[in-house]
């Protein structure tokens, strides 16, 4: 039968049709039946595969929602769960106290018993309920992370930090290029919630490559591949850091406690005092009761405070280093916590990884024993439980005590944790762009001599649904791109653009391309100069000094790629293009490479003299129906059409 022939060509129309036919001349109806069932079957068997093709092929925006979704369903169980807890310690309540007024009123030992019951079961019910109240907040900052993501999918800025401590006037490219600041690259980027992830991740996006050598950087692609596909252990990391506030500042604190030398640890007179005499001074207080002096108890108290006096300025010291820091290292515990339990492939990550271990004992568990140790420390924030706590049980002398054990257990291995944290965090920010932009690609990285191959290039900042992209190839042979156009038609951009692209590339990150093949390179930026007021200078001394710094560099041997935007914009226009013109002569014979964007179209006239040493591109804008429009296209050629006079007439300049 034809039908069958069309079943294996899955034409299920041609199906029908002749299963239409079949009915028409009366064909046996079983048989037609038949043919319709595996129909059917064939129909429902694609169904389903293209059910499991896009699951595979899901959007990170469906993920991001299917992630909510299933969120909110375990926040119902918990919020179940809590209403229970939360009835059950009611009763024990209510059932306590209906024991302790029969303590009271007629004692029985089974009264007394059934009291204490229930307060011991009320304690456990409080504990059990706080876990759960805790899963409830995790749970609630982990949908409050996927609904941000879905946002910054879309092109929102999510409030991570922008970066603006970064912000350096002085810094080689990351102010031209908008890295750091509102709206910035790495406000666009950032999912940090450390003070130590935001300084790895500041300094990967304005380091030098000499720093940073391409085998590092090959190995940071590949744990960002490999975190990318994490999900859950990046928002994990996020959801646990969501919850502090800390800084470089505290975080320095930490670390000095271990360059402090040591009070009680290595005096063991100090040691077998601190111990043996609260006794003696509990044991003079009982003693009271039993009709002694109360002037022995005073006594001891008075010589404990004599002691405690001794010490007092070293202690003080010691607690200002760590006054606070209990909160701010029980949540790393729970980050470094994440760590040592995710099982990873990537040599980086697993080196990482070692790093949260010492004696093969995790050190989550030392960092949860410093931050319980700090925490009974601050019994001092209350001056009257402090005196009485202080001056009996040498409590501040003990505290230094067990702060100092832990030190010896741990040496400085401190540090190694607190890095690897910082570390992990910002890999997981490069890993999150990855997930959030399955278009982007990660860069190839060359060896052999300069290359700039960039294919479908954009920029990150500009979203998916506006940016135009646009290709450009330079290799060892062209130095210098010339582009011209009017205003607003994309030249600035396209600098921009590059630039940002090759910062990425060279920090780790995927890269808004479908194509991008970079050579170890130093940027240097001339873009966004001004005049400054407190430092005395003008705009053209500013921009002189600017292109001062580039030409030191290539002096230097450095591999400079520059981009200047309307170079020597500060003067005026016959010394403008004269000092243009022999600047970019100076760079090609000192083999320099970069791009110029600029209104000058005489200098485009330098490609006729230096021919595969310069290219010319442009782009271009035109008019319809009065109104000025760009395709925002890179062109290879010299742009010959303006718009500043059609833009002067639209603002009331009368042009004759």
């Amino acid at each position: 039968m034809l039908a069958l022939i069309y079943l294996e060509n899955n034409d299920f129309d041609a199906v029908a049709e002749e299963c239409a036919q079949a009915i028409h001349i009366e064909t046996d109806l079983p048989e037609v039946l038949n043919l319709l069932e595996e129909a059917v079957f064939h129909l429902q068997k694609e169904h389903k595969c293209c059910e499991i093709g896009d699951m595979e092929k899901k959007t990170p925006e469906a993920v991001f929602c299917g992630k909510i979704e299933a969120i909110d369903v375990q926040l119902m169980g918990l919020k179940k769960t809590e209403l229970i807890l939360s009835f059950l310690k009611l009763l024990f309540v209510i059932i306590g106290i209906f024991f302790l007024f029969r303590v009271v009123l007629h004692f029985t030992p089974f009264s007394l018993y059934a009291f204490l019951f229930f307060f011991f079961v009320f304690v456990a019910t409080a504990v059990i309920h706080e876990h759960y109240i805790k899963q409830r907040k995790f749970q609630t900052t982990l949908k409050i992370i996927n609904q941000e993501e879905t946002k910054a999918i879309q092109g929102t800025f999510l409030d991570y930090g922008d970066g603006g401590e970064f912000v350096d006037s002085d810094h080689a490219f990351t102010m031209d290029l908008n890295i750091f600041g509102n709206r910035s690259v790495f406000h666009f980027i950032n999912r940090t919630t450390t003070s130590l992830g935001k300084k790895v991740l500041s300094d990967w996006l304005k380091i030098f490559p000499a720093s940073s050598p391409f085998n590092k950087i090959r190995d940071r692609q590949d744990a960002v591949k490999e975190l990318s596909e994490k999900i859950d252990f990046r928002q994990n990391l996020q959801a646990h850091g969501r919850t502090i506030h800390d800084s470089l500042e505290k975080l320095k604190s930490v670390r000095l406690l271990f360059k402090e030398s040591q009070l009680v640890l290595g005096n063991k007179i100090l040691i077998l005092f601190i111990h043996v005499f609260p006794v003696l001074t509990l044991s003079a207080i009982v003693l009271v009761f039993f009709k002694f002096s109360w002037l022995i108890p005073v006594g001891f108290a008075f010589v404990q405070g004599a002691v405690n006096r001794v010490f007092r300025n070293k202690v003080n010291r010691l607690y200002k280093l760590t006054s606070q820091n209990f909160k701010v290292l029980s949540v790393y515990s729970k980050i470094i916590g994440e760590i040592e339990s995710e099982t990873f492939k990537n040599s980086t990550l697993i080196e990482l990884q070692k790093h949260c271990f010492i004696k093969n004992r995790p050190a989550s568990l030392y960092i949860k024993k410093l931050s319980s140790r700090l925490q009974f420390f601050e019994s001092r924030s209350n001056k009257e439980i402090h005196i009485l706590l202080n001056n009996i049980f040498f409590w501040d002398l003990h505290c230094v005590y067990r702060i100092e054990k832990w030190k010896n257990d741990v040496k400085l291995d401190i540090n190694k944790w607190l890095d690897a944290v910082g570390q992990f965090e910002a890999l997981s920010c490069l890993g999150n762009i990855g997930y959030n932009h399955p278009k982007w690609t990660m860069p190839d990285l060359s060896d052999s001599g300069f290359a700039l191959n960039a294919v479908s290039v954009g920029h990150p900042l500009i979203p998916s649904s506006e940016r135009v992209n646009n290709s450009i190839r330079l290799d060892g042979d062209t130095n210098i791109v010339i582009i011209t156009g009017p205003n607003m038609a994309g030249k600035t951009t396209f600098l921009k653009t590059i630039g940002v692209n090759i910062v990425l590339a060279l920090s780790g990150s995927p890269v808004c391309a479908d194509l991008f093949q970079v050579s170890p390179l130093r940027v240097y930026t001339s873009m966004k100069v001004s005049d400054s007021l407190d430092k005395g200078l003008s705009l053209f001394y500013a921009e002189l000094q600017r292109i001062k710094i580039v030409l030191q560099a290539i002096l230097k041997g450095e591999p400079v790629f520059f981009l200047i935007d309307e170079m020597l914009k500060g003067t005026n226009e016959l010394d403008r293009h004269s000092g243009a013109k022999a600047l970019i002569c100076q760079l090609i014979e000192q083999r320099a490479q970069g791009m110029v964007a600029t209104h000058d179209l005489e200098l485009t006239k330098l490609e006729k003299d230096y021919p595969k040493k310069i290219w010319n591109y442009f782009f271009d804008g035109y008019i319809e129906d009065d109104k000025l429009l760009f395709d925002y296209l890179l062109k290879r050629g010299v742009c010959t059409s303006s718009n500043a006079l059609e833009l002067m007439k639209k603002i009331g300049i009368k042009i004759q």
